[in-house]
């Protein structure tokens, strides 16, 4: 499942936004985004306790994936790190799996509330209009690199709606403030979650100054399929020994092989019951020599002309008692 929420950071007096508000929201939402839903959403206002409970389903579930390559040290400190960080400072959502709603937050300001149902408008019409991207995003995790850039060109579509919509001109998002762990764990959520709000923003509105909102809607409905695309950088998945191979791509390979990650011409991984076998494809010999070095130790591989080979052993977690973690069809769905 793929859950698309709101972060604010600012405090206000408290009201609640009356009908008559919510339809002048949503006109206006519609209106400066040139797009229009079939059916208005039910809005549903929900306390903190409930928030948490609805958003905490499905998280953390490509955790096995990050701790085998060692971009994280362990899974139980990221799950309950990256629960924290969206149930803390989540104020809305639009949950796609129920395609007709968006909650948010009882107690907040009436501005706070404003910006959060203008976003989730924006990722409701998003899925009436673009619905293959959310397609994608129910069925893979979130390191894929299909997830990790579809959702930053959402977001980053949402976020331009929503600062035009408020007459804002600079992007305020700064991860910073959340104050995440100094660990592996919390490195790598401030990294891909500014990755995805930062880039995703960047890339939507150059589109949207070359050529406005019509720029934006064509990326949208023949959106990139890898994380290359905002390195301007070409991108090719190499065979891979399984039926449905996935993609990590240069954005989360840069966890592991720093700014090598850029000189990644595609790579593929298959998740098996108790392994992850993969393979990188790099541009020339002299970087796969690097990238050889730089894993060696680590990460269990050997190298064939340009292409490093590995595979890592995947173990069960037992801090999710019942639950095979190891099962492939366990493993949809994120964020």
């Amino acid at each position: 499942m793929k859950k698309i929420f709101t972060f604010l950071f600012v405090a206000l007096s408290l009201f609640s936004l009356s009908d008559k508000k919510i339809s002048e929201i949503e006109t206006k939402v519609q209106q400066e985004g040139i797009l229009h839903y079939s059916h208005p959403p039910k809005i549903i206002f929900v306390k903190r306790e409930e928030l948490r409970r609805i958003l905490q389903r499905d998280l953390g579930k490509e955790s096995v994936v990050l701790k085998s390559l060692g971009i994280i040290n362990n899974e139980d400190s990221y799950i309950q790190i990256k629960k924290e960080l969206v149930l803390s400072n989540a104020v809305g959502f639009f949950d796609p799996e129920n395609g007709d709603r968006i909650y948010l937050l009882q107690g907040l300001g009436e501005l706070e509330q404003e910006f959060a149902l203008v976003h989730e408008l924006r990722h409701y019409i998003q899925f009436q209009t673009f619905p293959e991207l959310f397609k994608v995003l129910k069925n893979s995790l979130f390191c894929e690199d299909s997830a990790i850039t579809f959702t930053a060109l959402l977001e980053g579509d949402a976020n331009l709606l929503t600062l035009n919509y408020f007459g804002i001109k600079n992007f305020p998002m700064d991860f910073s403030l959340l104050k995440l762990p100094a660990n592996k764990e919390g490195a790598f959520l401030k990294e891909i979650f500014s990755f995805i709000y930062g880039a995703g923003y960047r890339i939507i509105k150059k589109e949207y100054e070359k050529d406005g909102w019509s720029g934006v809607f064509k990326l949208l409905k023949k959106p990139p399929l890898y994380s290359s695309f905002f390195y301007s950088k070409p991108y090719s998945p190499p065979s891979c020994p399984c039926e449905n191979p996935k993609v990590l791509g240069m954005k989360m390979y840069s966890f592991i092989f720093d700014d090598l990650a850029k000189d990644i011409q595609g790579d593929c991984f298959c998740l098996q019951r108790d392994f992850l076998e993969g393979r990188i494809l790099f541009k020339s010999s002299d970087k796969v020599a690097i990238a050889l070095k730089k894993i060696s130790g680590k990460i269990k591989a050997i190298r064939e002309e340009r292409l490093i080979k590995f595979k890592v052993e995947v173990k069960d977690d037992s801090s999710y008692p019942g639950e095979k973690r190891n099962d492939p069809e366990d493993r949809r769905g994120t964020l």
